[in-house]
């Protein structure tokens, strides 16, 4: 067993205890009796040194089996190598899973046992090595060479045997119908099929393609530029050159010619790399992992921010696939759900001063308070040390699974920066036994680790006397270095240094270890079952191949120590859940990741995200409490407990929405109030109000319109009601008055027939006015507008009738006019009722055709409106205009007449009379069009008394005067007195 760690610039304490919990899952097995009886599992380790070109060397000098590279072959045999544990970096994973899965297919054809391939074999790799010391000698490369072809011959051979033996078999499957055993075997041929596109970058390299359509267009996009060019070589050049005879022997497929790789691929697992590309089976058949694929954390990470409404983030990220591929569908997901992203910014994988620079006046810039980083520790260090020199405070972190945990943050130099972050990490569990391991670790009991000096000087700020690590290892130490004695014990050192409560990346290894270990468990229990995938021709564990465990790992399931079900899916991940973490640094200078909640992607709807806010310590103020590390003064963070804000613009208040800046992303508005009729909360949206409903004062709610009509209870309505009942007192009383008096000369003058009738008609004008008081319902809406037309139409002839009859009186007098025929009360009745039948003609066509009708207005703002909707307009400015004509030309006759001799003078008040009704009425119009509601009514209402008064007043009043104040005034010898006058003068 085989685990390529990394080491930082820095020691990594977290990487040495995986390490060490590899070591201790192997002593568990070991020694288990159950596990792999009467085997022991071994391993050895290469340092990939945080470096590809590193990884890819040590993966080769494995599959070699020596320290001289030899690509294709390996020359070490025992003890077989089952399974690479590789780096923890996806980066460094991708090449390594490239490497060892070579093939799309497994190469079974390649037998152990046959020892005429092993002494091949052997011959050329003495070759080779011979070859590599004297690159010059013709006769090594003559020697290799042949050794090289008889090698390649034999494998041919090897091969077809293979195959043949494979197609038997398959024909056999066929003939039995064991379409179980069939497929298997053809898969043993063909490899795992997948169909999955590989992602691929934008023309412009800013974005990560993962959607299949977008990678085929790139892919067409790209296919266009490259063929669409025009031709720049000269077709008449090609007409000059030499032809060649075409050799049609090359269209014969040369069996002896064939290539063949002689590496088989290896099996690769890994405990920490998650980039989701690694699912990919065409890519990398011969890659599982314990680790979480990180294809959900991207959409955990958005749950988190939009959980707490952080709707104005900037994002971090390592311009490498990890980086680029989770950032990009992180924010996708953010856009699409409403959020918005301050900036975007790619780390390169070796940050310049310059660049660390930029990104932190952009961080100090920016107005958005949570920043997310999808990087990996390493890049962050340099950053959040300058970060912590600017003193740049308010910013709260929230890191994916990558960079939320590292040895590398025992730089207590960051802590203040990194205090209340809150990320995703991998599950923390503790392994029974692995505390107390860890505390036995001493460089007395592992003399041959390597890596021992360095964990030791780094974990205790030491250095061994005859050891020169400290030179190359960034320690930390400035002065007063000491030695380091042997003495020292882990038990003293701090968690955030020597962690030996909180595994995460351990757990991973350590069930890594036990996938493995069962594996090769269930291989051995299956190597001698008929049809098994233990092709092999002795039985021996030692002959097993790669592809064979792979086969066996895949369908491993089995229970951990916490219970626990460990297996892998169809794309060799396991399923997962991941642990939500909160960086916090507490009064005494020590820091803790404290697990606040959960993020289980493959749960129920409704039941994958859970977060305890109460748990959670968020970036704050800072305590004078000061400690003291390495003569370097800290400040510790308290904290704060209130759940921080991100938003570009601040909410807008209730009655308010919001309006996007120009050129500004949606999250960045402006708030203005809200149209009428409509409400927000805040949200910054404004909704209309229901029909029934209309805005309070503040506009955050809605309340009931209050319905409105001209009532009886409603001081308007009752001023109006008391004015029509009182002034319709007045024409009784007149009318009273002039039957007590119907003999006098003042009551007699012009027809008091046609007085009275006048009198009673403006009565019931005035009364029409009680009509439109009140809740409009149908019955009142259909008779008001008429009975106010027919009762004014009435009492306008009655003056039409007065004036026509003077006229006709005063022209009678004239020798030999044919007018004495017409002087009477009938011509006054009859003109009465021509005038009022055609009044009556026109209301009566309106009640059958359109009659008006109650109806409720809510298109009003802030109340219902219950009115009468006149049905035909046309029909009720008809009636106005009627009257208009009929008060019009009795105002022409009045005025023309106005110089008659009368003894009382009555054409000029009935002049005045119509000139109050025609202004009254002309008023009424533009009033009554530009009214709503019961103003409406009022105005209406306003028009009918004041025209009805006005009437009365002018034409009534002076009799009224001469009868009650001036009696004698009232008599004959007065009349017979003013005409003796008037005839003298």
């Amino acid at each position: 067993m085989i685990i390529l760690p990394k080491l930082f610039p820095w020691f990594d304490i977290l990487a040495y205890q995986e390490l060490f919990s590899m070591v201790f899952a192997l002593q568990k097995i070991n020694a288990d009796q159950h596990l792999l009886p009467n085997y022991t599992l071994g391993f050895e380790i290469y340092d990939s040194c945080f470096n590809e070109f590193v990884s890819l060397e040590g993966t080769l000098q494995l599959l070699t089996g020596d320290q001289t590279l030899i690509p294709n072959y390996c020359c070490k045999k025992y003890p077989p190598l089952a399974v690479i544990i590789g780096p923890r970096e996806s980066s460094l994973s991708i090449p390594v899973a490239r490497i060892l899965g070579l093939y799309k297919f497994p190469q079974d054809w390649f037998d152990d046992n046959d020892e005429d391939i092993q002494k091949l074999q052997d011959k050329k790799c003495e070759a080779f090595r011979s070859l590599q010391k004297d690159t010059t000698s013709i006769f090594k490369k003559a020697a290799y060479n042949s050794i090289k072809s008889k090698v390649q011959a034999k494998l041919r051979e090897m091969q077809d045997s293979w195959l043949s033996r494979k197609a038997d078999e398959i024909q056999k499957y066929a003939y039995s119908n064991n379409s179980t055993c069939f497929y298997d075997a053809l898969k043993t041929i063909y490899g795992p099929q997948s169909s999955e596109t590989s992602p691929l970058l934008s023309a412009n390299g800013s974005t990560l393609l993962t959607d299949k359509k977008a990678i085929l267009e790139r892919w067409a996009e790209y296919f266009n530029n490259v063929l669409n060019w025009p031709s720049s070589i000269n077709t008449l050049v090609i007409d000059l050159m030499p032809q060649v005879a075409i050799n049609t022997s090359l269209e014969n497929r040369q069996r002896n010619q064939r290539l063949r790789k002689q590496l088989s691929f290896s099996l690769i697992i890994s405990h920490a790399s998650g980039i989701s590309i690694l699912s990919d089976k065409h890519q990398f058949p011969s890659f599982v992992r314990t680790a979480p694929s990180l294809a959900q954390q991207p959409m955990g990470l958005a749950q988190l921010v939009m959980h707490y409404q952080w709707e104005w983030v900037g994002l971090l990220a390592t311009g490498n696939d990890y980086g680029l591929e989770g950032s990009q569908q992180l924010k996708e997901e953010l856009i699409k759900s409403g959020f918005c992203v301050a900036f975007y910014e790619i780390l390169p994988l070796q940050l310049t001063t310059s660049k660390i620079t930029s990104l932190v006046h952009t961080i100090k810039d920016s107005s958005a308070t949570v920043i997310v980083i999808y990087a990996f520790q390493e890049q962050l260090i340099p950053l959040m040390e300058e970060i912590t020199q600017q003193h740049i405070t308010g910013k709260i972190w929230i890191a994916s699974a990558s960079g939320i945990i590292s040895a590398a943050f025992t730089v207590k130099t960051i802590w203040k920066a990194f205090h209340g972050t809150v990320g995703l990490a991998a599950v923390s569990n503790n392994i029974p036994g692995f505390k107390d391991f860890l505390y036995t670790i001493h460089p007395d009991k592992f003399p041959n680790d390597i890596f021992m000096t360095a964990f030791w000087e780094t974990a205790f700020q030491c250095k061994w006397a005859d050891n020169k690590t400290a030179q190359s290892i960034n320690l930390g130490i400035i002065d007063n270095l000491r030695y380091c004695t042997g003495q020292e014990k882990l038990q003293t050192l701090e968690q955030s240094i020597y962690p030996v409560s909180d595994f995460r990346f351990p757990y991973n290894m350590y069930n890594t270890v036990y996938a493995v270990a069962h594996a090769l468990q269930t291989l051995l229990a299956d190597r001698y079952k008929e049809g098994s995938f233990f092709n092999v021709t002795h039985k021996d564990i030692s002959t097993f191949q790669p592809q064979q465990v792979l086969y066996y790992l895949r369908k491993v399931r089995f229970n951990a120590f916490d219970g626990e079900d460990v297996f892998f899916d169809e794309y060799g991940d396991a399923i997962f859940q991941l642990d939500i973490v909160n960086w916090q640094l507490s009064a005494n200078g020590s820091k803790k990741v404290v697990t606040v909640g959960q993020y289980k992607p493959y749960s129920q709807l409704g039941h994958q995200f859970y977060v305890n806010t109460s748990a959670i310590l968020w970036s704050g103020g800072y305590s004078e409490f000061k400690f003291r590390v390495l003569q370097v003064v800290y400040l510790s963070a308290t904290g704060q407990k209130e759940v921080p804000k991100s938003v570009c613009s601040e909410t807008c208040h209730p009655g308010y929405r919001k309006v996007v800046q120009q050129g500004q992303p949606a999250c960045c508005f402006d708030c203005i109030p809200c149209s009428e009729g409509e409400i927000s909360n805040t949200s910054g949206i404004c909704k209309r109000c229901p029909e029934d409903y209309w805005p309070n004062t503040e506009k955050d709610f809605c309340i009931t319109k209050y319905v409105e009509f001209l009532s009886y209870e409603d001081p308007l309505g009752t001023s109006l009601a008391v004015i029509a009942v009182v002034f319709s007192l007045m024409p009784v009383g007149v009318l009273c008055i002039f039957i007590k008096h119907h003999d006098t000369p003042v009551v007699k003058a012009n027809n008091r027939e046609i007085s009275y009738f006048l009198l009673i008609s403006n009565l019931f004008c005035l009364l029409t006015a009680l009509i439109f008081i009140g809740p409009p319902k149908n019955e009142t809406c259909i008779f008001r507008q008429p009975a106010f037309g027919i009762f004014f139409s009435i009492c306008v002839s009655a003056v039409l009738a007065k004036t026509v009859t003077i006229v006709i009186v005063f022209n009678a007098t004239k020798p030999g006019s044919q007018l004495k025929n017409l002087v009477g009360s009938k011509t006054s009745f009859y003109t009465i009722f021509c005038c009022f039948v055609f009044q009556f003609i026109i209301c009566i066509v309106w009640i059958s055709v359109s009659p008006p009708f109650s109806e409720t207005n809510k298109k009003l703002p802030e109340k219902t409106v219950i009115q009468c909707n006149e049905g035909s307009v046309f029909m009720f400015y008809c009636m106005l205009g009627y009257l208009g004509i009929l008060a019009i030309v009795s105002l022409l006759i009045a005025f023309l007449a106005r110089n008659l001799p009368d003894s009382f003078n009555e054409t000029k008040f009935i002049t005045f009379s119509m000139i109050v009704f025609v202004s009254v009425w002309l008023t009424f119009v533009p009033a009554y069009i530009s009214s709503k509601g019961k103003y409406m009514v009022a105005v209406e209402i306003f028009a009918i008394l004041s025209s009805s008064i006005g009437l009365l007043l002018c034409i009534f009043l002076p009799k009224c005067y001469i009868i009650l104040i001036r009696p004698d005034m009232n008599t004959r010898e007065y009349i017979v007195r003013q005409k003796n006058t008037v005839n003298k003068v």
